[in-house]
């Protein structure tokens, strides 16, 4: 009677239908499956992303807290052994979700994960909204949360890392970004120029494996020629970092440097050459 109500996108039955699952028999366990995974349906976000863009956070609250519920039921269901689910225990497990860190990182590793098996990656790749959730994390942990000491900031750079080269010159995905660090072009500039400056503040900065994670998927975006971002980059004063990184990077040794360096050092090129034009 509850599944019905839960892949409409009712948060109440989807709550009901969770507290059922611990005394269900385990047999019926694969039935209930269907409506926990129709309620994340990736045709459900361009509504929530535009209710939220027209009256905020608290139009979609339920919505997310219900996403949540719903990652934790396929979670516990595939405990069962029924179905096949490779998440960590601790992924989605916890009462802490309402907590803002908490929640980006749970987010930022469950869509980790999911893009790390193969059969998956592909939707993970086209699913709209994707990047607007790294652009608020990243957001977060750049400007909101300075302080960060559970390495989210680095979990938004893994994921930059590993689709930047690929898709940041798509104008989607500069526009998803755009829209989750804030809403605006200069909004991403100063959050590029803050993890920049954050990652290499001088020249003499070391350059570890880990620090080139942050440099790939920066450098990607630094050299976007998405219409008028490059003003966007002059205007949040990125020929300074810019110029710090590049001469940090000259002087690494570690093995990949080259081609971010590359990059980097034409996007620097390219935006001295603006200012005098």
């Amino acid at each position: 009677m509850l599944a019905p109500g839960v892949a409409s996108g009712s948060y109440a039955e989807t709550l009901a239908l969770f507290k059922w699952l611990p005394d269900a028999d385990p047999t019926h366990l694969p039935f209930v499956l269907p409506a926990f995974h129709t309620a994340l349906h990736p045709a459900r976000i361009s509504t929530i992303l535009a209710r939220f863009d027209s009256l905020g956070w608290p139009s979609i609250r339920s919505d997310i807290d219900q996403a949540h519920l719903c990652l934790r039921a396929i979670f516990l269901i595939g405990r069962s052994d029924f179905i096949q689910f490779d998440a960590s225990v601790d992924l989605l497990s916890g009462d802490d979700f309402d907590d803002t860190t908490i929640r980006h990182m749970i987010f930022l590793e469950l869509i980790r994960l999911l893009h790390n098996n193969k059969p998956v990656k592909p939707i993970i790749d086209s699913s709209p909204g994707v990047y607007v959730v790294v652009g608020r994390a990243w957001r977060h942990f750049l400007v909101e949360e300075p302080d960060d000491k559970d390495g989210g900031l680095f979990d938004v750079a893994y994921l930059l890392s590993i689709w930047a080269s690929n898709n940041v010159r798509n104008s989607s995905v500069l526009e998803e970004l755009i829209t989750g660090s804030g809403g605006t072009q200069a909004q991403l500039a100063s959050i590029v120029v803050s993890h920049i400056k954050r990652v290499l503040p001088d020249p003499d900065s070391p350059v570890s494996d880990q620090t080139m994670i942050h440099i790939i998927g920066l450098a990607c975006i630094v050299s976007s020629t998405h219409p008028g971002f490059g003003d966007a980059l002059l205007s949040a004063g990125i020929v300074v970092p810019l110029t710090t990184a590049v001469r940090a990077l000259c002087r690494s040794t570690v093995g990949n440097v080259i081609i971010p360096l590359r990059t980097l050092f034409s996007s620097l090129v390219n935006h001295i050459s603006s200012l005098h034009q």
